[in-house]
């Protein structure tokens, strides 16, 4: 839609922006972790994370290979060697974290879903101890003029989510 002139501005994973291409300018927002989300019967310890590795034993509820954070996780499990426990895939992160609550499995889900409403123990995924994240940033399309409140709200909005993630 940026690309097309019908919005001014999309907050998208870095990956899922065009490569190659100068057409778009951007701003950083945050990065986006992954999570392997669970109910809380199942045992794992009183970690904070865990490996990628660790999850080879349980059945994995997993966004669809459509979404750019899905095809990471596949790929950090081809580099680590592994070959994924995937019981069900959709679309919606809700219905994920509905059947983890519901103990069908883990359920492995961006940092920025809200969790709230749900009975459940996160930990964050990593790999080789360092965290499974995704760059996420604000772009909009250089050949068409920015408007001055769109340039101020992309440093307003960066300027928020750093606040936020201070606590």
């Amino acid at each position: 839609m940026v690309e097309r002139g019908e919005a001014q501005l999309c907050i998208i994973v870095d990956e899922a922006a065009p490569l190659g291409s100068d057409q778009f300018g951007s701003h950083p927002l945050l990065r986006v972790e992954f999570l392997a989300v669970h109910h809380t019967s199942l045992e794992l310890g009183h970690r904070r994370s865990i490996d990628i590795r660790g999850l080879t034993s349980y059945p994995l509820l997993l966004m669809d290979s459509q979404f750019v954070l899905r095809k990471r996780f596949d790929a950090a499990c081809r580099i680590a060697g592994l070959r994924p426990n995937i019981l069900f895939e959709c679309s919606s992160r809700h219905t994920l974290l509905a059947l983890a609550e519901a103990r069908h499995g883990i359920a492995i889900i961006p940092s920025n879903a809200l969790l709230h409403r749900y009975t459940l123990k996160t930990l964050l995924l990593t790999q080789e101890r360092k965290p499974l994240q995704e760059p996420v940033s604000i772009y909009w399309d250089k050949r068409r003029l920015l408007p001055r409140y769109a340039q101020d709200f992309c440093k307003l909005l960066a300027e928020y989510i750093r606040e936020v993630e201070r606590g």
